[in-house]
């Protein structure tokens, strides 16, 4: 493969983010996907047991607000588990906040998101249910970028399709907080939301306000690729980026 062609792959995978989310409930069952038509708790619960899945009230509810929701991305984040996957995607809208752009470049070479405050807008985003097994990778491909926490958000107001009101929810949000540009976040276009007080860019865009930000000239296919093949570059860039974060603005936040 040539060098030009693995350029544009690589950046074609960093504009991609957060990649296809379905809309409605699924299950995500060992790379493949059931969408649950027309279902109910009992029914999934049924489903998940002729699956040897726990039944979702045994199960841990976490946010799932990027790429978190998406097929692609659960692929390849639990293709190297040795048992069963089976995971409830379920929708939901959380008020009071949006889905925005985080400061720093993940080793696949996207701008990722996380959470930021901002009253009277709504987003939807989706809830993962996972057993003990599966939360733990999920973690571990998480943190292991040393750019998200894990914690729980409390105080909200989320409701999920299916089962109904949260207040708390465990969730994943960067420590290195939001991009910003003139003081403030920058919302995902991807994520549809009401009330949206952010300006909203896509994955391609918010490559490009990085590459600006990071004063690095040129075509942007080989500046992803250096980002993503090179660590020590990658956080070179992410400290020049860091000049341009906004904390999160949420009081009851807790690790």
């Amino acid at each position: 493969m040539s060098d030009d062609i693995l350029s544009q792959e690589t950046y074609f995978e960093a504009k991609s983010y957060p990649f296809f989310r379905p809309n409605y409930p699924f299950l995500f069952v060992d790379g493949k996907i059931e969408h649950l038509k027309e279902t109910s708790i009992g029914l999934l619960n049924s489903r998940l047991t002729a699956l040897g899945s726990l039944p979702l009230s045994k199960l841990t509810p976490v946010l799932a607000y990027g790429a978190n929701a998406s097929p692609e991305r659960l692929i390849k984040k639990f293709r190297s588990m040795p048992e069963s996957v089976v995971i409830p995607v379920i929708p939901a809208v959380l008020e009071g906040f949006d889905i925005v752009f985080c400061c720093h470049f993940s080793t696949y070479g996207a701008i990722p998101a996380t959470l930021q405050a901002s009253p009277g807008t709504k987003i939807n985003i989706a809830v993962n249910y996972l057993n003990d097994q599966l939360l733990k990778r999920m973690t571990e491909t998480e943190i292991k970028g040393g750019n998200y926490t894990l914690g729980l958000l409390q105080k909200v107001d989320l409701k999920v399709m299916l089962v109904g009101h949260y207040r708390n929810i465990l969730t994943y949000w960067s420590h290195r907080g939001c991009l910003s540009k003139d003081t403030e976040a920058i919302a995902l276009k991807s994520v549809l939301a009401s009330g949206r007080k952010f300006v909203e860019k896509d994955g391609k865009e918010i490559l490009d306000i990085a590459q600006n930000l990071c004063h690095v000239d040129g075509p942007i296919e080989p500046f992803i690729k250096k980002i993503v093949l090179n660590l020590n570059y990658r956080e070179d860039m992410n400290q020049v980026l860091k000049n341009f974060a906004k904390p999160m603005e949420w009081p009851y936040l807790k690790v």
